[in-house]
């Protein structure tokens, strides 16, 4: 509860540096700061488990948090407070792209009492240094949130290694004939747009019903929508689209510049530098 205290205090530099680092808009920051700081008071209350009946908590040993660079503060506090709880000590591997996010939640921790010893904070490439990290034998747990292709990574390199991971997805939005279409094209924009669709949870596709894809109003509310959005510096309060972590890669470039057969665009994309 003092590290969540702490957080709370901070809240306006921890999002100076998400945005600084990760390119985040206010916005999307200050719900990060939220959510570990909802972390770090769910774990301080993990003490009301002891009471279950036949149950025996005992930690693991060293546990090793391997976090993604879009959330680069709110996941390895997730992953770092609930592996505490547990009775274990904690090595926090963070993201190469936001590695100051990272940082400064392991300060934040040290500062409210928990030992550098228990937590340690350890930045190195994903190359054999990372391997070695991740295959030595004292480590006795693996907490990943990445692609399905680190996870599948993970496992080749260490076949008995006791892994735990939150791996990638598609995430899509249904819209019914029954929905609120301007409420619809809103929430699909959101989603999609939101840390500039960097995200596991940004909807990727959108299930439309025949009757509300047909209409003309809902398409005018969905480029209407779009076409709002604010692109530009994470430093401008009014952007909504930022700047991408990495430029893009060659499947991102392919989707923001070929169509396909029967394929049209409602927004054509455009670069913005």
């Amino acid at each position: 509860q003092q590290a969540a205290a702490l957080m709370e205090r901070e809240r306006g530099d921890t999002i100076g540096c998400l945005i600084l680092d990760g390119a985040k808009s206010a916005k999307e920051a200050d719900s990060e700061v939220s959510e570990a700081i909802d972390f770090a008071n769910y774990y301080a209350r993990h003490h009301e488990l002891e009471g279950i009946e036949n149950c025996d908590f005992r930690g693991r040993g060293v546990v090793v948090i391997a976090p993604p660079w879009n959330f680069p503060y709110a996941i390895p506090a997730g992953g770092v407070l609930a592996a505490l709880a547990a009775g274990n000590t904690v090595i926090l591997k963070p993201a190469l792209h936001t590695v100051l996010s990272s940082y400064r939640l392991a300060q934040q921790l040290w500062e409210a009492g928990i030992p550098h010893d228990v937590l340690q904070f350890l930045p190195c490439p994903d190359n054999e240094i990372g391997r070695s990290l991740i295959t030595d034998r004292r480590v006795d747990t693996v907490v990943l949130t990445g692609s399905y292709m680190t996870g599948k990574l993970f496992k080749e390199w260490k076949s008995d290694l006791h892994l735990i991971a939150e791996t990638s997805g598609k995430n899509s939005i249904v819209i019914p004939s029954s929905c609120d279409t301007e409420q619809a094209a809103n929430d699909l924009v959101q989603s999609a747009f939101g840390h500039s669709g960097q995200k596991c949870s940004a909807a990727s596709l959108a299930l439309v019903d025949a009757e509300i894809y047909n209409r003309e109003d809902f398409r005018r509310q969905l480029l209407d929508a779009a076409k709002s959005l604010h692109v530009g510096s994470a430093w401008d309060p009014r952007s909504v689209i930022t700047p991408l972590v990495d430029p893009p890669g060659k499947d991102l470039t392919r989707a923001l510049t070929t169509l396909d057969q029967g394929e049209q665009w409602l927004l054509k994309p455009t670069c913005s530098t």
